[in-house]
């Protein structure tokens, strides 16, 4: 677990310091949109608790009290189980925090979260509990309640242009606007697309498939097989692309009451289509982005 350079979010890296060595040890539950860092500010708090330390190793004191999971999104119970008593009956000293962190929290589903629960009603001393989750509101109540929240926002242009200029991406400022616009402030959403393709080449994808008259599912489908290993970064940026799209048109003709009548039913399947109650596979999803959009936007 390497110490990284983090953009934006220096409130709360401060919060969670303010908030670390208080007597309470109700787990912290981080969460915000994909790609923005929380993980990383998690990672840096525990390098700097572990630095007050003064350890001479402090590498291979990570590896011994740091337990991070769910990297894959496929938790399961008897996976919950076992990092339990892997974190609680791990061999080391109790001088030292033990560190636990689950990535992707609300992708567990309903036994794995209630296996937690008892952990987190009643957390042992010397444990440290980071839940990480994007959205707030698919997680239980019951969850939330013993929880200190922090809610972590999309970086501001400054922080999102000091990451492009750091990592020297060769961008002219135009396309440093639209980076941020499109990607809307997410270094990760924006790493994934630039180093898949280059710059933006997933826009001239989409605009090949949405200039056609009708909807080519040829097109459709090898487009989602490009982008299989990470489409739920890509369903976000088809969204913003195309609602950016629906929004002129609704502009440039708002006193056309069809325009205007189906613009905005286009407006509520793109709202539908995130809610994760539903269950939508984000296949589907994709697909479905562009059937309503040729549906209610390019209708005839």
């Amino acid at each position: 677990m390497e110490n990284s350079t983090v953009f934006g979010h220096d409130k709360q890296l401060e919060i969670l310091k303010r908030n670390f060595n208080k007597p309470y040890h109700n787990p912290f539950l981080i969460f915000g949109s994909e790609g923005i860092g929380k993980k990383m500010i998690v990672r840096n708090l525990i390098q700097w608790h572990l630095s007050l330390l003064n350890l001479k190793n402090i590498r291979k004191k990570i590896k011994s009290c740091v337990f991070e999971y769910n990297e894959e999104k496929n938790m399961v119970m008897e996976d919950v189980r076992n990092l339990i008593n892997e974190t609680f009956l791990s061999n080391f000293s109790d001088k030292f925090y033990k560190y636990l962190i689950i990535d992707n929290f609300e992708t567990l589903n309903i036994n794995s979260k209630n296996a937690l629960l008892k952990t987190l009603e009643e957390p042992p001393k010397m444990i440290a509990i980071f839940l990480i989750a994007h959205n707030l509101n698919t997680l239980p109540k019951t969850i939330i309640s013993r929880s200190n929240i922090l809610k972590f926002d999309n970086l501001n242009k400054k922080d999102f242009f000091s990451f492009l200029n750091l990592k020297q991406y060769k961008l002219e400022d135009n396309e440093k606007i639209y980076a941020f616009e499109f990607c809307n402030g997410s270094p990760g959403f924006f790493n994934y697309l630039y180093d898949k393709d280059g710059t933006f080449l997933i826009t001239r994808k989409i605009i090949d498939i949405l200039n056609d008259d009708n909807l080519d599912f040829n097109k459709l489908k090898k487009f989602i097989e490009n982008y299989s290993d990470n489409i739920s970064i890509v369903t976000k940026f088809v969204k913003r692309y195309v609602f950016n799209i629906a929004k002129n048109l609704l502009i440039k003709n708002f006193e056309s009451f069809d325009v205007q009548s189906n613009i905005l039913r286009y407006f509520e399947c793109l709202k539908l289509n995130i809610d994760n109650v539903l269950n939508i596979d984000v296949n589907n999803e994709v697909s479905l982005i562009f059937i309503n959009f040729f549906k209610y936007v390019k209708y005839k």
